[in-house]
């Protein structure tokens, strides 16, 4: 696994908002809609200077090295399960491919530590 670098952060909309300009200008972003919200995953950088009223920006985002088969199964439960022993929050963003795993940056070390302490290494 590898930390991406930069801090990152999750925003709520409420589910018709139309989907914000500058949410697409981040390197790494993922946005979901569904009937509840519109979600918003994203380089903290390239947020506006007035924030969303529901954000939180202070994530930093662990990358699971993939390709890993959509067939796969307890990839993500190998890195959730000790940091929630840990008492790590976490948000969870998957692809087709691989599985990011954002922490809050308060945990940032506590998580590395669990995380090598379980059996996984860091690329980074």
């Amino acid at each position: 696994m590898s930390l991406l670098p930069g801090v990152f952060a999750i925003c709520r909309y409420p589910a018709d908002t139309r989907l914000p300009e500058w949410a697409g200008k981040a390197g790494f972003f993922a946005i979901t809609r569904t009937v509840d919200e519109l979600c918003i995953v994203c380089e903290a950088n390239v947020l506006p200077a007035e924030k969303p009223t529901h954000c939180s920006p202070d994530w930093r985002c662990i990358c699971l090295q993939g390709p890993f088969s959509l067939d796969s199964t307890g990839v993500l439960t190998a890195v959730l399960a000790p940091l929630g022993l840990a008492d790590v929050s976490i948000f969870a963003v998957s692809t087709y491919e691989t599985d990011y795993v954002l922490i809050k940056a308060k945990d940032e070390h506590l998580a590395r530590r669990v995380l090598l302490d379980a059996g996984h290494v860091f690329t980074n």
